[in-house]
């Protein structure tokens, strides 16, 4: 599919991968409608394109993709304005840190409202008139490695992201004989502010500001930017990639947790204790609880 004179509709547009995606689709031609929860960072995402692509900005809107009513009144508004899209990239997401003790039920609401409810509404509410309009599409739905490999401490994240992995998946094979593609797209671990942001179950404010420091700094050293998975993201709708890992470390762990399990997670255990040990705390918590 080309994206040149195509309509794009991106979640989580503000920031991060949203952001990039939204300036590589500029630069190939598409035209933009573009959502995040955040005004200020959806107007500086918006000001950014229009530097360079005065028109390319359809509409921008604020909405929280966990909220079903919000959802669909954005989308009567995209096809009151505009008809069906010719691209949705359901982006929008959280991070969330524990394990089953620490992780509460509002936790678990909270992380699967956004990451996987996020990704049904925008896909209930935006895919439907793609189909009624008989002219093909894309869908891209941002999952993660964790939505492969789970990890110690990252229960309600990687509950998330399976959930959108398999959605996903199902989907791909539902919108085949309607000519729309669908991309499965996995990150690793990817330079955003998205660790800044991160819920970490289980402890104090302060606590968590300290995790969070420590673990953004793998993601700083890391240095692997957001603007790579857009490059991928824009090569998934024109090449009609299915599943794609985008990291090095995502493709590692898609491949090798297919021929060894035990071994990919023995290994991938001794790196987080070594690089991140506070980051899993909630995994040893449980271990305690366990023991007691």
């Amino acid at each position: 599919m080309q994206i040149t004179g195509k309509t794009a509709l991106i979640t989580g547009a503000g920031s991060g991968i949203g952001r990039e995606t939204a300036l590589a689709f500029a630069h190939q031609g598409a035209q933009l409608i573009l959502s995040d929860i955040q005004q200020g960072s959806l107007d500086e995402t918006a000001a950014l394109i229009r530097a360079f692509a005065p028109e390319a900005v359809l509409m921008t809107y604020i909405a929280d993709v966990s909220d079903r009513a919000a959802m669909q009144a954005f989308a009567a508004q995209v096809h009151a304005q505009f008809g069906a899209v010719d691209i949705l990239v359901n982006n929008a997401g959280v991070g969330l840190a524990g394990g089953l003790i620490d992780t509460s039920y509002e936790d678990f609401d909270w992380v699967l409202g956004i990451n996987l409810w996020g990704v049904i509404h925008g896909c209930k509410e935006f895919i439907p008139a793609m189909i009624r309009r008989k002219q093909g599409g894309h869908v891209v739905n941002v999952a993660s490695a964790a939505g492969y490999y789970a990890t110690a401490g990252m229960m309600g994240y990687n509950t998330s992201k399976f959930g959108v992995f398999g959605f996903t998946e199902s989907l791909r094979e539902d919108l085949r004989p309607f000519g729309i593609g669908v991309s499965t797209i996995c990150p690793g671990v990817v330079n955003t502010n998205i660790i800044k942001q991160t819920r970490m179950a289980g402890n104090s404010e302060a606590e968590q500001a300290e995790i969070r420091e420590k673990v953004d700094q793998i993601y700083v050293k890391r240095n692997y930017g957001p603007e790579k998975v857009a490059a991928a993201i824009v090569s998934a709708v024109t090449g009609n990639r299915g599943i794609l890992p985008v990291t090095p470390e995502a493709w590692f762990l898609f491949i090798m947790n297919r021929i060894s399990p035990r071994f990919t997670h023995w290994l991938v255990g001794r790196i987080e204790r070594s690089q991140a040990p506070d980051a899993i705390g909630s995994a040893h918590k449980l271990q305690e609880y366990r023991r007691d």
